[in-house]
């Protein structure tokens, strides 16, 4: 039951974090269509009790251009958002790493000597290059 709560809290909480952008801007573009709705059904019961129907066209022209401005302030939001790739991100923290390693004296951090090292080789090819002189 517990593990059950975890993996739901978990997958909220990694579903969130991925489309944050995309669940936000929904949700905004949903309530202004909604709001837009609202406002302009307010408008035509208004000149309806006031026998005033003569706007009801430029009404309804004004509300289908402010639905088609909102769809597209969206799709111009999410198609010219910065989107940060994974090697990008990646390569940023490698950097800070890297930064932070190189603070630090030759003393302070063992693995100064591997690191500055242009070929890591383990134990097996030190044993087969030794096969190899022996042949």
């Amino acid at each position: 039951m517990i593990f059950k709560q975890a993996f739901r809290i978990a997958f909220v909480t990694f579903i969130w974090k991925q489309y944050k952008a995309w669940i936000v801007s929904t949700i905004i573009l949903l309530t202004c269509i909604l709001v837009i709705g609202e406002i302009h059904a307010d408008l035509l019961q208004v000149w309806a009790l006031n026998k005033h129907t003569s706007l009801t066209s430029s009404s309804l022209l004004y509300k289908w251009l402010a639905y088609i401005g909102c769809i597209a302030i969206y799709c111009f939001y999410h198609y010219f958002r910065p989107k940060k790739s994974k090697a990008v991100k990646n390569k940023e923290n490698l950097n800070k790493i890297k930064k932070e390693l190189s603070r630090l004296s030759g003393d302070e951090d063992p693995f100064n000597a591997i690191r500055s090292r242009d070929k890591l080789r383990s134990r097996s090819d030190f044993l087969l290059e030794r096969k190899d002189k022996q042949e």
